[in-house]
């Protein structure tokens, strides 16, 4: 996408898209709610319906429509499987799995979400059921919100930071090694534990 229509695009997102409040999404239902209207920089008027939580529903249940995204990521099918197969609950709950058992308890109560999807309406709560129907009921997942600018650009922020790190220059990859070893083989090999 050209600049102007991935503005677009991402001015529709904020506008009229919202994580679906459920743990299963059912277009059914979705459809009953009112159709949102988004008007185009050429006046055309939008109606979305249903629509407008298929996309963000996609972070929570990649699954849903694997072909457009195979689509969209320009992937190959056993590439895209392995990265779509990853929805946002499923990788808090690996995250927070991997950690020593003692200190469970603490990283599920201080879930930090950021990112532009972080801000659509809803994600938090769909977040707290996703990950609230794995935990023992004594506890209970808590995230951590920083303000919308910071939610929204949290990551460059981090990676300014990361990469103005002396150490950090061990780790760089030149494209040469990308496209002789593949991502896969050079994470295996660079970031072990």
């Amino acid at each position: 996408l050209n600049w102007q229509k991935q503005y677009v695009v991402q001015d529709m997102k904020k506008s009229v898209c919202r994580v679906w409040s459920e743990l299963t999404f059912d277009r059914t239902a979705a459809s009953a709610y009112i159709e949102e209207k988004y008007e185009l920089p050429d006046g055309t008027l939008v109606s979305m319906g249903a629509d407008r939580f298929l996309s963000p529903e996609l972070m929570i249940n990649p699954s849903l429509d694997l072909s457009f995204s195979k689509e969209f990521l320009e992937l190959k099918e056993k590439e895209a499987s392995s990265i779509i197969s990853s929805s946002l609950p499923s990788m808090i709950r690996d995250s927070v799995q991997s950690a020593h058992v003692d200190l469970r308890k603490e990283l599920v109560q201080q879930v930090l979400v950021v990112g532009g999807g972080s801000l659509l309406p809803g994600t938090i709560e769909r977040l707290g059921k996703e990950i609230g129907q794995d935990l023992p009921t004594v506890l209970k997942a808590r995230f951590l919100t920083p303000s919308n600018h910071q939610r929204l650009y949290s990551a460059w922020t981090g990676g300014s930071i990361l990469s103005s790190l002396g150490s950090f220059q061990q780790m760089w990859l030149s494209k040469a090694e990308y496209e002789e070893y593949g991502a896969k083989s050079l994470l295996i090999s660079r970031c072990k534990n």
